[in-house]
């Protein structure tokens, strides 16, 4: 038989016994941004943004003038059927099993005013 003296003089070095550090659980920013605009046309304009840096189930985009929610899974959308001359803003939201994760700041956008074709005054 060895004695305690004994095994710990033979075979592999004293390891350094390391207390391990508590750590809290944190939510990681997704850091939605920047927001982007971009027009296709008088009444659509495509929205993008950087791809999130946490973990989500979807993104989801909040209108201003509207109370529906528009939920994608990636960072762009197209919104479609705009009225002319009016501002629009929105924010992107970040969604983790039915949670907001994180969130953007919100940004505006207007449509342009409906173009008026050239009218011509006939003489009276």
């Amino acid at each position: 038989t060895t004695t305690a003296t004994e095994r710990s003089t033979s075979a592999a070095p004293p390891t350094t016994a390391y207390t391990p550090i508590e750590t809290s659980t944190t939510l990681v920013p997704c850091a939605i941004e920047p927001l982007n605009a971009y027009e296709q046309s008088p009444s659509s304009f495509r929205l993008t943004w950087s791809p999130a840096k946490c973990a989500f189930d979807n993104y989801i985009i909040q209108l201003s003038s509207a109370s529906d929610k528009i939920s994608v899974t990636s960072p762009e959308y197209t919104l479609n059927d705009l009225f002319c001359a009016t501002q629009y803003s929105y924010s992107v939201y970040c969604e983790k099993d039915g949670n907001v994760v994180d969130h953007s700041v919100q940004v505006s956008f207007v449509t342009k005013p409906l173009a008026v074709p050239d009218l011509w005054a006939s003489e009276i």
